[in-house]
């Protein structure tokens, strides 16, 4: 497992002089004491980043996958991941709503490449298998407030009986190296929950 930072712009005069970044840097998150890797297109061609979360124009990563025609929905939580030979992708959920403007479900995963921008859509059960995320953050801690909330509880509760909140943020952990899930404790006001 490693950890991945992209090399991004510092200031809108670097963007306007560069059409890329240079690459990324992995650290090795399972061996404290293994050096971090700078990946870039000297050692490793193709590793540039042409596409940004906030760079400007059309180098900008939501606006590039908009101008695609992916308009049907809202584009959340790009994540910088690499397959299995460290080329670099930016995945993207696409998330549309089931009641009006609310209730968001993960319709599509969007996977690009974040050298040339090519964009692959994918069902979220059928993501490749190096991809980590598909399920952003803020929907799962959303899901949970409402699990929490209306699980075991009355419709009107004002005693909060039977209500769960999230003790934490959301944490990524892995059952296995394929298999990461999302971990949140749960807790109540009522001495009386389980």
């Amino acid at each position: 497992l490693y950890y991945v930072g992209p090399l991004m712009y510092n200031n809108i005069f670097a963007n306007f002089a560069s059409p890329t970044t240079p690459g990324f840097i992995v650290v090795d998150a399972e061996d404290p004491q293994a050096e971090p890797q700078l990946r870039t297109d000297k050692v490793q061609p193709g590793t540039s980043l042409a596409y940004l979360p906030g760079a400007i124009f059309n180098q900008d990563l939501l606006r590039h996958v908009y101008l695609n025609g992916y308009t049907y929905g809202k584009l959340v939580d790009p994540t910088l991941e690499l397959d299995d030979s460290f080329h670099p992708y930016w995945t993207i959920s696409l998330m549309q709503p089931s009641r009006g403007y609310t209730g968001d479900l993960l319709s599509e995963v969007l996977i690009v490449d974040a050298h040339t921008g090519v964009i692959k859509k994918y069902a979220p059960q059928d993501v490749p298998s190096w991809v980590d995320r598909v399920m952003p953050a803020d929907t799962v801690s959303q899901y949970l407030s409402w699990w929490g909330l209306y699980h075991a509880a009355p419709w009107f509760n004002p005693s909060g009986m039977g209500q769960q909140t999230a003790a934490s943020d959301p944490q990524l952990l892995y059952n296995n190296v394929d298999q990461p899930v999302w971990l949140i404790p749960m807790t109540s006001s009522s001495a009386n929950d389980q």
